[in-house]
């Protein structure tokens, strides 16, 4: 059977595309992708190229956009070609390069489909690709399923060569004379996959010839399995989790009686990023009862309360600063707040509402500062003698972790007013002499 055969016939039985699909081909202008072009390009669908200059490797990746831009033109076939300034991404994203041209790449290719109304993205990772990205997982004790390998099928996104290896791959360019552009990078040995690619795979090679259908074999096996036990998993998950609009949560005497905990936490929690030694550092501080402690994911906040987990997205705070610079106003932003100035009367009793506050306002300096308190604020709570530090405070009065990171401080002349929502400061107060009244009012996002 030709590689051409071996890829329809793949197609047929995971069922990638069909005729009447508008294939989006991602092509590199490596080896893998050439040869997709080339088959690809045989087919009746109709089919269009995308090229991504990641701007890595200066004029060698912008030498490989010419080319892929000549070569195609010789098949003619429309090309899209998109520059990311991924090395500045990465940076402000605090990821690894490869990881920032994962992302990038595919959000590319997404709204590309969508706009140009491609219905299939076909990218060209082959059998080997699928051997490396096992032992990848395996190294990195991914879990099963880690250990499943690359899908065929993701969505629109889909993988029509996992049927053919790299050696097939090669023997058909050179059957065809199909060119191509080796990525200096594939050559160096600082990458994982690399080092798996150039050393591990050929040794499991010569001790094993076969190697390679063995692994796909057990990957295969690994798939029904994960399949019954996530079915299990995602069965108990959804009788014993609590959701609500703001939050998650997950009873914490049901996870420490479950025999299979580990699994248990990993499939409720992995869909939200959390993996590896984070879920290991959650099952000890589960077991240990030690509670209060707040675990990070990208998107998500896990706290582990007295009886539950609680899952929460996260939404970075802006360190952005706010001015009172009138006795009356308002502001509508991340913070929604108002205030007023009025003359203080015989009948005048300040609010028990702990996010309406009251001040003496002669004692202010205009404009007051609002901001996030940092480590070594420093105020003089109200009804004490001495100072106190604010993260004492917080800490004393069990304000969650995720709430102290939103905590704001009201300041006159760089002095604490006001930890907002939670204490006032002693000198500020409204006091038998008192004259006039400063009030404001959190309303939201404080």
């Amino acid at each position: 059977m030709t590689l051409p055969e071996k890829i329809l016939a793949f197609n047929r039985k995971e069922q990638l595309f069909l005729p009447g699909d508008r294939l989006l081909l991602t092509v590199s202008g490596g080896l893998d992708s050439m040869v997709m072009l080339d088959v690809f390009s045989r087919l009746p669908n109709e089919v269009a190229v995308a090229h991504c200059n990641f701007q890595l490797r200066g004029e060698e990746s912008d030498a490989d956009e010419a080319w892929v831009r000549q070569k195609v033109a010789e098949y003619r076939i429309p090309v899209f070609v998109k520059r990311f300034e991924t090395a500045e991404y990465a940076r402000r994203e605090k990821i690894s390069i490869q990881m920032a041209a994962r992302r990038l790449r595919y959000e590319w290719f997404a709204r590309l489909a969508e706009e140009q109304g491609y219905t299939k993205i076909l990218t060209a990772h082959h059998r080997t690709d699928n051997m490396e990205t096992f032992f990848i997982h395996l190294l990195r004790s991914s879990g099963m399923k880690g250990l499943q390998g690359i899908p065929a099928r993701r969505a629109n996104i889909i993988r029509p060569l996992l049927c053919v290896s790299r050696p097939e791959i090669a023997a058909y360019a050179r059957e065809h004379h199909t060119g191509y552009r080796e990525d200096s990078s594939n050559r160096k040995t600082d990458y994982l996959r690399n080092r798996i690619r150039h050393q591990l795979l050929p040794a499991l090679a010569g001790i094993d010839p076969e190697y390679s259908w063995k692994v796909e074999k057990s990957m295969q096996f690994l798939r029904l399995a994960n399949a019954f036990v996530e079915d299990a998993m995602q069965e108990l998950i959804a009788k014993h989790e609590v959701r609500t609009q703001e939050q998650l949560s997950f009873p914490l005497d049901i996870l420490r009686r479950h025999p299979h905990r580990e699994l248990l936490l990993y499939y409720w929690l992995s869909p939200y990023g959390f993996t590896g030694e984070v879920l290991s550092q959650i099952i000890r501080s589960v077991l240990s009862g030690n509670t209060g402690r707040i675990f990070e994911a990208k998107d998500y906040r896990l706290n582990v309360d007295r009886h539950s987990l609680i899952l929460y997205p996260y939404i970075p705070p802006r360190a952005k600063s706010y001015f009172i610079r009138s006795p009356e106003g308002k502001i509508e932003d991340d913070i929604v707040l108002s205030w007023r100035s009025f003359a203080k009367t015989p009948g005048y009793s300040f609010s028990m509402y702990p996010r309406v506050a009251d001040f003496d306002r002669d004692s202010l300096d205009f404009p007051l500062e609002i901001r996030l308190w940092k480590a070594g604020d420093r105020f003089r709570p109200l009804g004490m003698r001495g100072s106190k530090l604010v993260s004492d405070l917080l800490t004393d009065m069990r304000i969650a972790r995720a709430n102290k990171e939103r905590v704001r401080v009201l300041l006159s002349r760089g002095e604490i007013v006001w930890v907002m929502g939670y204490r006032l400061a002693e000198p500020f107060k409204v006091r038998k002499q008192t004259k006039n009244i400063l009030q404001i009012n959190i309303i939201d996002g404080v």
